[in-house]
């Protein structure tokens, strides 16, 4: 079974088309989706009101997925689903590295991992997403962004005794 884990946003458009208009909070509706494919073709939506009667602890789950909406938190639900999930793959999409940050200290890992981060922002953090003792779980980090940004993490990860890095350009 494989599972993914996402926010969807529906934006509700400005009748009068006027294009500098500030985006309101209100016209903004986050949700959290899980989805589950029993073939390699089709997936599933499972309804939220169905989250805590499925046992994730016990199911392995090849996938997650989890695409950050803009500069919008996940809900804490999405969080609360999250801790009972142990993945084999980890796409993320996101603005925020504290988000970022959050969700791999919520998902547990197996060894030989994989974690594909997409990070959409370009602000400047300091901080790195991953710690050398988080780079022991993955056999492969990929990452895609700005490279300004990595820096950091890079230099984690080089500190780690568990580091192959190539490094191409798309």
């Amino acid at each position: 079974m494989a599972s993914e884990v996402g926010c969807n946003r529906e934006h509700e458009s400005n009748q009068e088309g006027d294009s500098e208009s500030k985006d309101n909070e209100d016209d903004y509706v986050i949700d959290g989706t899980v989805k589950y494919k029993t073939d390699t073709s089709i997936w599933r939506e499972l309804p939220e009101s169905a989250w805590g009667y499925v046992p994730f602890k016990t199911i392995s789950i090849e996938s997650v997925e989890v695409s950050q909406v803009g500069w919008y938190p996940l809900r804490e639900e999405i969080y609360t689903l999250l801790t009972n999930v142990s993945a084999t793959t980890l796409l993320m999409n996101f603005y925020s590295r504290n988000v970022a940050r959050r969700l791999l200290q919520t998902i547990s890992f197996g060894l030989r991992s994989a974690l594909i981060l997409v990070e959409l922002s370009k602000g400047i953090d300091k901080k790195p997403i991953l710690h050398p003792s988080q780079l022991m779980k993955f056999d492969v980090v990929a990452y895609m962004g700005e490279m300004s940004m990595f820096s950091n993490d890079l230099l984690a990860a080089l500190d780690s005794h568990y580091t192959l890095l190539t490094v191409s350009k798309e």
